[in-house]
């Protein structure tokens, strides 16, 4: 009703209209540079939207995807681009990704999926999935902090290890990260589903504690994907 009411506001919407339909050109021009990088990182938040007539609000979504080289060494300019829209339909992530190439690091969302189905022209996939260890040691932490039970402790110090050497070769070049993963991170990440492996045959397989080790062990091709590839995170 205020917008409606006070000229201020709607001459500052109108500004802010006509500056978003003169800078549209660049933030695309943006959107191309960072789509077109060799990794990739894209997600997505929700975010409360005006819904007029309602009386309260309603929840949209602002994608990203990020074009970020600097922890392996790369000269390249990082760049974000942000896209709105009124639901988290998969459509969206397909759309905000469609030109790109390589490798995306990104959570479990099943909107990705036909992102990494074989390109009809290649017989190869478009994009790669890369998935995050952060939601995978949240899976764990989650559980922790519910039971208490130290098999996912045990689990995130094992991480914890994998995590302090990917600090330690950060913005190294893709050669030296490789070497080190290989010679060094790998043997922790067998370790590690090893552990969780075991850990699975001595619990129930219903519960709570199975659930968030099996959102790791299901998704265990893509977690390993950075020990062969020093762009990777």
């Amino acid at each position: 009703a205020l917008l409606s009411t006070s000229p201020h506001c709607r001459s500052s919407m109108n500004n802010t209209s006509r500056a978003a339909w003169l800078m549209r050109p660049l933030a695309e021009r943006i959107g191309d540079y960072a789509r077109a990088g060799p990794t990739l990182h894209a997600d997505d938040t929700p975010i409360p939207v005006q819904d007029p007539g309602r009386g309260r609000t309603r929840t949209g979504r602002l994608w990203v995807v990020v074009r970020d080289e600097k922890p392996w060494g790369s000269p390249n300019p990082q760049a974000a681009y942000y896209r709105y829209s009124p639901d988290r339909k998969g459509e969206h992530a397909q759309t905000l990704l469609a030109s790109a190439r390589g490798y995306l690091h990104a959570d479990a969302y099943a909107g990705f999926n036909k992102l990494y189905e074989p390109d009809p022209a290649t017989g190869r996939p478009r994009l790669e999935p890369v998935a995050c260890w952060a939601h995978a040691r949240r899976e764990l932490f989650d559980e922790h902090a519910r039971t208490r039970s130290p098999i996912p402790r045990q689990a995130m110090e094992k991480m914890a290890e994998i995590f302090a050497i990917e600090r330690e070769i950060n913005g190294q070049s893709p050669e030296i990260r490789l070497q080190v993963r290989q010679t060094t991170s790998a043997p922790l990440v067998d370790d590690l589903k090893a552990f969780l492996e075991t850990s699975l045959t001595r619990i129930s397989r219903k519960s709570t504690l199975a659930v968030a080790i099996r959102y790791s062990l299901v998704r265990w091709e893509a977690l390993s994907r950075f020990l062969h590839n020093g762009q990777l995170e």
